[in-house]
């Protein structure tokens, strides 16, 4: 009896906390980093990613080491707001300059240094 009791327990703790996960996570997206821009000291960089203009920054990564810069951004969605498409312009604070240090996204696709971003919608 004792078993099956704890058991139930465990279930339903785990039901709870997948629950809190995708609670977390819902009406969440990645977008891919369409271009970077270096800032006069090549401290900062500014990345450009495409997303709604009702989105809302939801989490931001940024990962360094000798050779690369790793950059990416979760967005959130309101659904109840009318949007169309736009860029966001995100400023990442370097420890170092970036020097000849390649910026990838979260994918690990190389990123390009660009001062044009397009976006569709």
């Amino acid at each position: 009896m004792r078993r099956w009791v704890l058991a139930l327990a465990l279930v339903i703790v785990a039901i709870v906390a997948l629950r809190i996960v995708v609670a977390s996570t819902w009406d969440t997206y990645a977008p891919r980093a369409e271009g970077y821009e270096r800032s006069a000291n090549s401290r900062e960089i500014t990345v450009a990613f495409c997303g709604g203009t009702a989105d809302t920054v939801d989490a931001r990564t940024l990962r360094e080491d000798e050779r690369t810069v790793v950059v990416g951004i979760r967005l959130r969605m309101h659904r109840d707001q009318f949007e169309h498409g736009t860029v966001h312009r995100i400023v990442f604070p370097l420890t170092t300059e970036l020097g000849e240090r390649v910026v990838h996204d979260e994918q690990r696709s190389a990123v390009p240094q660009s001062s044009q971003f397009l976006c569709p919608g």
